[in-house]
Formats: structure tokens, sequence, C-alpha cells
């Protein structure tokens, strides 16, 4: 069996930047995990990105199976901890959880401008009939000025 027997069937016949992260990046990241000091060859290069996108794939596809369990669409982060611990990784879950929990804790505030600019209620619709006004002047002015065309 060839490693393109493995492939996911819809991902066939697609070249491997098409489906996964970028090599450009992907090198980055090892450059800069490595230091200076080591290097990489160019084959090494490539079988780590080749299972970068492996386990990428696999971990995608079981946080899709537990998001569709679930009855859900669309994939959580606590879709992908389910995954990495179904996948053994459970040193890899815990750091996850560990990063969600801020972003849980502290949801997104709405500005109220209303609120923010300190002015009342009857402040602020007294400026905006001025505004409304002013505007209808400056409308009627304009089209009295430009009056009828001549033909």
């Amino acid at each position: 069996m060839g490693d393109d027997d493995m492939m996911d069937p819809g991902l066939q016949g697609r070249d491997d930047s098409e489906i996964g992260l970028p090599k450009s990046t992907v090198n980055k990241m090892f450059k800069d995990m490595l230091g200076p000091e080591h290097r990489l060859t160019t084959e090494a290069h490539g079988l780590l990105h080749s299972c970068l996108n492996e386990f990428l794939q696999i971990l995608t596809d079981q946080a899709n199976a537990a998001s569709s369990e679930g009855g859900k669409n669309t994939i959580t982060e606590a879709h992908v901890v389910k995954a990495l611990k179904d996948l053994e990784f459970k040193h890899f879950a815990a750091q996850v959880e560990d990063l969600a929990q801020p972003a849980a804790k502290a949801p997104p505030r709405k500005k109220n401008k209303m609120k923010d600019s300190g002015l009342s209620q009857e402040e602020l619709l007294r400026m905006q009939q001025e505004l409304f006004a002013e505007s209808k002047q400056k409308m009627g002015a304009s089209s009295s000025a430009s009056g009828p065309a001549a033909t």
C-alpha cells in the first residue's frame, strides 16, 4: 500500500502546499526553534513538513468526528481537546485548555458610544436635530443655487 492509498480521498491529486501549512512558515518555525547553531537538511524539512500536515489532518478529522457526535457543525476548542486526548496527546490537550481559559473568562464587550459620550439623552437628541436641520439647509441651498437646467 503506497502513501497515496492511505491519503484522504478528498485530498488525492493535490499538492502538499494546497492542503497544509505554508512551507515557508513551517521552515521559519523550525529555524527559530533550532537557533543559529543547528540546521536541517532539505530532506528533513520536507519530512517534518509532511509529518506536521499529517498530524494536523488526523487531529482535524478526530475533532470533526467529536463535533459531529455532538450534532455540531463547528469545531470548538473543546472538540480539539477531546481529539488530542483521544489521540493520546494529553500534554498538548492540557496546554490548549490553559490557553483557552483566559479567552473564555473575558468575553468581548461591545462599546456603547452613547454611554461613553457623557451626554444625556436630551442633549444627544438636540444635537441630532441640529445636525438634521443644518443638513437640510445645505441641501436646500445647493438645489436652489443650481436652479433649473437651461435647454
